[in-house]
């Protein structure tokens, strides 16, 4: 038998709607064992209990539209907010990152005609976490290739992940 664990379970639903394909990214704290749709860590299980979340409670959304090669990023709360910013707990863990990551595979198994990513108006936080990432501010308000954007956020994940084993 395997582990369960506390985490995050990543479900994804494609859509059309507005001449738009769509991605909904569903995010929800559960309990299961590392996989493609749901990862957890000593970290995350950590600050999901010091956010006093339950398995099945909400964490956050992330939706992307897509059209002619383009895949732009809208909706993006990756993890649970207080008012209009991300709730500290779980700010600067590497949370957002890897949910991402595992978000950007599949819109790119769903779209794999994507050739740039555009991230509209972000919000202030989200801005500053595209720069911590090493985006430019040119590359945050216009459009990037995919592939750039890619490689720049699994670099990141990877640096993440590497700093925090030391």
């Amino acid at each position: 038998m395997i582990d369960q664990k506390l985490g995050i379970r990543i479900s994804y639903n494609p859509t059309e709607s507005f001449g738009y394909q769509r991605l909904l990214v569903t995010i929800k704290v559960d309990t299961g064992a590392p996989s493609k749709n749901f990862i957890t860590s000593p970290e995350i299980r950590d600050a999901i209990k010091q956010a006093r979340l339950k398995p099945g409670h909400p964490f956050g959304k992330i939706s992307y539209s897509y059209k002619a090669g383009v895949l732009e990023c809208g909706t993006y709360i990756p993890y649970p907010q207080k008012g209009v910013k991300p709730d500290e707990k779980f700010e600067k863990k590497g949370i957002a990152t890897r949910i991402e990551n595992r978000a950007i595979d599949k819109a790119l198994e769903v779209f794999p005609k994507v050739k740039s990513i555009e991230h509209g108006e972000p919000q202030d936080f989200r801005k500053n976490q595209l720069l911590r990432i090493g985006f430019t501010q040119a590359e945050i308000s216009g459009r990037m290739r995919f592939d750039k954007y890619r490689t720049t956020l699994r670099a990141h994940s990877l640096k993440n992940i590497r700093t925090r084993r030391k």
